[in-house]
């Protein structure tokens, strides 16, 4: 009980972190009044990647996308490395959803064991390109 308790303390403390790396990223954009650089958009998924915490992490992404930045391989790189990490396949099958969207093209990102093999056995081959 004691080590659920202590995991449940550390997944709030990271929530904490994204939103107050958040609350801070928001306060910079309103205050230079501009869409940051992916760069900086990266940074900011990284506290979240770091927390294994996806769903914040796929609103920063959406939010991103929404102000007109186009993700980079990096961005994707990120939240990928966090799904392999907590094994959160569901979540990395919806980047690569998102990454054809972007037409941010998979052979720009590094994919974890297996999954390129799977890929390119059901996406169209210029998802690679």
């Amino acid at each position: 009980r004691s080590r659920v308790v202590g995991m449940e303390n550390i997944a709030l403390r990271m929530g904490v972190e994204v939103e107050a790396a958040w609350t801070e990223f928001a306060a910079k954009m309103k205050e230079k009044d501009e869409v940051p650089p992916a760069s900086e958009w990266n940074e900011l998924l990284r506290v979240a990647a770091d927390g294994d915490d996806f769903e914040r992490g796929a609103w920063i992404l959406n939010t991103m996308r929404s102000t007109g930045r186009i993700p980079t391989a990096g961005t994707y790189e990120i939240m990928l490395e966090s799904c392999i990490r907590s094994k959160n396949n569901t979540g990395a099958f919806y980047l690569v959803e998102q990454m054809y969207t972007d037409k941010v093209s998979l052979g720009d990102v590094s994919l974890p064991d297996g999954m390129e093999d799977t890929l390119r056995a059901i996406l169209p081959p210029d998802a690679f390109n």
